[in-house]
């Protein structure tokens, strides 16, 4: 299963990632507790990263041992694409079931707002395994649901 292999890399790279983090934040926050007051700074700077790349490999893990993909169904509320890094790269979303899932570029030029469709993801992390779309909606949605979520 190829979406087996994202989550097997997102946990190779995010679980090293958060342990040196936390190391290096806790190093920090010893020497700021032993009287060094500028270490503060850095401790609470790699602290945030430590957070979120924990957040992020305990996330893959969890994947990893779970049973397997789940299917959540609902309408889309919104499609749309940013610039990654830099603007070298493009991310797809798609917003549907309460939930903002990240999509190949063909699947979010093809549903529309107001679309039913089904999708197939790991519980955990969100990763996207199938869309299927159910039913052509009329394109309108209440302006209200066309908000796109907190960036």
């Amino acid at each position: 299963m190829n979406t087996r292999r994202t989550l097997v890399r997102m946990a190779v790279l995010y679980v090293p990632l958060a342990l040196t983090c936390v190391a290096v934040a806790l190093y920090s926050f010893s020497h700021f507790l032993g009287g060094a007051a500028g270490a503060i700074v850095p401790a609470f700077f790699v602290g945030i990263f430590a957070f979120a790349f924990t957040v992020e490999g305990l996330a893959a893990v969890r994947d990893l041992r779970s049973a397997g993909p789940v299917t959540s169904q609902g309408m889309v509320r919104r499609t749309w694409s940013r610039g990654g890094l830099l603007w070298f790269f493009r991310s797809h979303y798609m917003f549907a079931a309460d939930t903002v899932y990240t999509v190949e570029p063909l699947t979010s030029v093809t549903v529309r707002a107001g679309d039913t469709v089904e999708v197939d993801h790991w519980p955990h992390t969100k990763t996207v395994v199938a869309v299927r779309l159910l039913s052509h909606g009329s394109g309108a949605v209440d302006p209200g649901d066309a908000r796109p979520p907190y960036r």
